[in-house]
């Protein structure tokens, strides 16, 4: 089966595009330090809802009632890393595939009213790989079995995968804001 890493793929400058109010509330109660958390592996548990407020493509945060009269794009992946924030729609395509493969959060946007509904997503299902090779071959240290369709590696927690399988169904949906690299498995 092929794999395909994903990541944030703004469909253009009008996409809505979101971020953290407050970044360390993710990361209450672990043993995180404050350079670990983006490479953080556990579960988390911060306190809900997880404020997330909108910017534009190039980084400008808006004030509250600057966005009422933007059409602002929502898709469906608008915050990338770890951890990311996916719409009720990915969400839900997420929990069909791979049950228990990340936790997910309540939101609340401050100074955007959005039409979509958006959750904090933290992938805790890791795979024991690595980069190989200059043409970025990933190296899996364990199998990745036929109903692994979102996971992460566990020494590089900034990179996230789905199923060839998962990424047709997400395609099927047209669901909006992810883009695709395929991958070699060695």
């Amino acid at each position: 089966m092929k794999y395909y890493k994903f990541f944030s793929g703004v469909g253009s400058k009008k996409s809505l595009m979101m971020d953290f109010v407050d970044k360390h509330n993710l990361f209450i109660g672990t043993v995180a330090t404050i350079y670990d958390q983006l490479y953080y592996a556990g579960k988390i548990s911060p306190k809900e809802p997880v404020l997330i407020e909108a910017h534009d493509y190039y980084t400008k945060v808006y004030e509250k009632g600057e966005t009422d009269k933007l059409k602002l794009l929502e898709e469906d992946l608008v915050c990338a890393g770890n951890p990311q924030i996916v719409s009720e729609e990915l969400k839900r395509l997420i929990e069909e595939y791979d049950a228990g493969c990340a936790q997910f959060f309540e939101t609340e946007i401050t100074n955007y009213k959005a039409r979509k509904k958006y959750f904090v997503m933290h992938v805790v299902k890791t795979v024991d790989a690595g980069w190989q090779g200059k043409h970025g071959s990933l190296v899996v240290g364990e199998k990745v079995g036929k109903d692994d369709h979102v996971f992460r590696l566990a020494n590089d927690t900034l990179a996230h995968f789905v199923s060839e399988r998962f990424m047709k169904e997400y395609e099927k949906r047209k669901l909006k804001g992810m883009s695709f690299l395929c991958l070699t498995i060695d």
